[in-house]
């Protein structure tokens, strides 16, 4: 089980909660920071919520000022961030791309946390292969393994779910193409329901917030649960279908540390009114329930595999297109098998 210890939980209060007990945590939070020696990177993000929501308190301290110019760098960076995003992506004609958190809080209005180097993003099936050429031709390069042919590529993403890349040694993005992986039948919802913000001439989508606030809900929960709690409350602040959600989280329980948490997340919340309730544990969490399973018993593996492969094109598809993406497939498979969990994008440490 994840621990939230005392500090950080005064942390995010004082950065979420709309009342004087964000006071109050502030102070007990600044008197523990060494305030001349470095400020750990998970604190340090949450300044600019801190200082936006003391100083909608009214409150002031000495602190502040400084709190204000880690805002206004945050902001700045967002901004590039925002305007470089098309370059950063492809060289030709976009194909629509969905920003899933914490990279969608890039264009969420408001937002002030420093954007992580590392984009979530999100394809749709059938643009996979046409979305991954594109990317390498802005010289992205999978990360820990070699990619089939172009011409069997479509095979190999109808195989998998996801891909991790990375391009110099700064950048990464984990690209996704199986959406019901958290949304289960929802995901051609989530799609038809997304905004588009489209920057530049790029399509980016972002999902409506309470599709965002669930997708973040449902990943998993790091060493120091800080990250996930604070990517769930800046969600929160958005319009969110708090009935909707419940109701969703009901019949489609988080994990358990995920539900371990949720209290947490009222309990800052409740001055507000909104709260998720007593959200009961599935003891596995949506995010483990892969779209594309690894080798089991070999016949049913196979029966699987091959209704899945052929369940992947339409009806209409000709044969001689079905085989010809057969090795794809393969490759696909026997990549899925590997089981290479620190690629996958919902257990990256950058991931949120």
């Amino acid at each position: 089980m994840s621990r939230l210890d005392a500090s950080d939980l005064d942390l995010l209060t004082s950065a979420f909660r709309p009342d004087d007990r964000a006071i109050d945590a502030f102070r007990r939070w600044s008197r523990g920071v060494d305030w001349q020696g470095r400020i750990d990177d998970g604190a340090y993000e949450l300044l600019p919520a801190v200082h936006r929501n003391l100083r909608g308190l009214g409150h002031d301290d000495p602190l502040l000022p400084r709190f204000k110019g880690v805002a206004r760098k945050a902001w700045i960076e967002n901004q590039r961030a925002r305007a470089e995003m098309p370059s950063r992506l492809f060289s030709g004609a976009p194909l629509p791309l969905l920003a899933l958190p914490p990279t969608s809080l890039l264009f969420v209005g408001g937002t002030v946390v420093p954007h992580r180097r590392s984009l979530r993003l999100a394809t749709r099936c059938e643009d996979a292969a046409r979305t991954i050429a594109e990317l390498r031709e802005r010289n992205w390069r999978p990360v820990g393994l070699r990619l089939p042919p172009a011409a069997w590529l479509e095979g190999y993403v109808r195989a998998t779910d996801h891909l991790a890349m990375r391009r110099g040694a700064d950048e990464r993005l984990s690209l996704t193409w199986r959406l019901e992986t958290w949304f289960g039948s929802r995901s051609g919802a989530t799609w038809a329901n997304a905004e588009s913000v489209s920057p530049d001439r790029t399509s980016i989508l972002v999902p409506r917030p309470t599709d965002a606030l669930e997708f973040a809900l449902r990943q998993p929960v790091p060493d120091r649960p800080l990250s996930w709690l604070a990517n769930a409350l800046l969600l929160a602040s958005q319009p969110i279908d708090w009935a909707a959600l419940r109701a969703i989280l009901a019949a489609e329980p988080p994990g358990t540390e995920q539900a371990a948490l949720i209290p947490v997340l009222d309990e800052i919340l409740e001055p507000t009114g909104a709260a998720l309730g007593d959200v009961r544990a599935s003891g596995s969490p949506a995010a483990e329930r892969t779209a594309a399973s690894p080798f089991g018993e070999p016949a049913r593996w196979a029966a699987g595999a091959w209704r899945r492969f052929r369940g992947s094109f339409g009806a209409s598809t000709p044969w001689p297109r079905i085989a010809g993406q057969v090795p794809g497939y393969v490759v696909g498979r026997w990549h899925v098998a590997r089981h290479r969990p620190a690629e996958t994008p919902w257990t990256s440490t950058d991931a949120g």
